[in-house]
């Protein structure tokens, strides 16, 4: 599986998916947050701790108050280590409806089989979780959880197989590595 990445605008990101099972490959535009490379400072214990941690198979947390940066520490990560990935997907976590959505586009995008009408929304997390499960290649996909509420809430959408990243509130998340993210240092703010 090989992934092109074009930066629209800077908010959109095209990437192009060849998956086994897909065929030819599929055009999809995910909304990832800006790139923030330019204007991201500090937070380098954060990211190397995330780097290391995110070579496990289990999810990786990162948990703090509402404006801590969770958000601008994972873009970061995600747009430093896009080559390291088979394939990255993003989803806004923080409402389950939204996450049912952003998986029925998905399943769309990934050609996964029958049309999406006939199908329930369980019935589609699984399909997806199937698929990305049983994605083999050299480099590892990742699935970005931005915003979750809760693991209650988000449980059933988590794939197996690849790397998981979540940011959350929530300091509830077990099995997986936390990470609570606080106010940044003097020296990193400046």
């Amino acid at each position: 599986m090989a992934m092109g990445i074009q930066t629209d605008n800077k908010t959109t990101v095209n990437v192009h998916i060849y998956s086994p099972g897909v065929g030819t490959g599929v055009s999809a535009h995910f909304q990832l947050p800006a790139d923030n490379r330019d204007i991201f400072t500090g937070r380098k214990a954060e990211l190397k701790a995330l780097q290391q941690k995110m070579n496990s198979k289990t999810p990786v947390v990162i948990t703090g108050l509402p404006g801590m940066g969770k958000t601008q520490v994972i873009t970061r990560y995600i747009y430093d280590h896009l080559e390291r990935y088979s394939s990255c997907f993003y989803f806004d976590a923080s409402n389950v409806n939204i996450l049912h959505r952003q998986y029925k586009n998905l399943y769309r995008v990934l050609n996964l089989g029958v049309s999406t009408c006939s199908l329930s929304s369980p019935v589609i997390i699984d399909k997806i979780r199937t698929h990305l499960g049983s994605m083999h290649s050299e480099k590892p996909w990742i699935c970005v959880y931005d915003g979750a509420m809760s693991q209650n809430e988000l449980s059933s959408f988590l794939p197996m197989g690849g790397h998981v990243l979540i940011t959350s509130r929530s300091t509830k998340w077990e099995p997986a590595w936390q990470y609570s993210l606080g106010l940044m240092s003097h020296e990193d703010s400046s």
